[in-house]
């Protein structure tokens, strides 16, 4: 795979996986400004980590 693809797959399954996360903890996408500090940096981190 080229590294334009590879980098597009990678964006296209973290946002997938974002989304799912803010959708567990918020039933309505307005609240997401209501997430705590820091909230997507520790999922983030847990993804690449993963």
């Amino acid at each position: 795979m080229d590294a334009a693809r590879t980098a597009d797959e990678f964006f296209t399954k973290l946002t997938e996986i974002l989304v799912e996360e803010i959708y567990l903890h918020f039933e309505d996408l307005r609240d997401v400004e209501l997430l705590p500090s820091g909230y997507l940096d520790r999922v983030l981190a847990q993804i690449l980590s993963a």
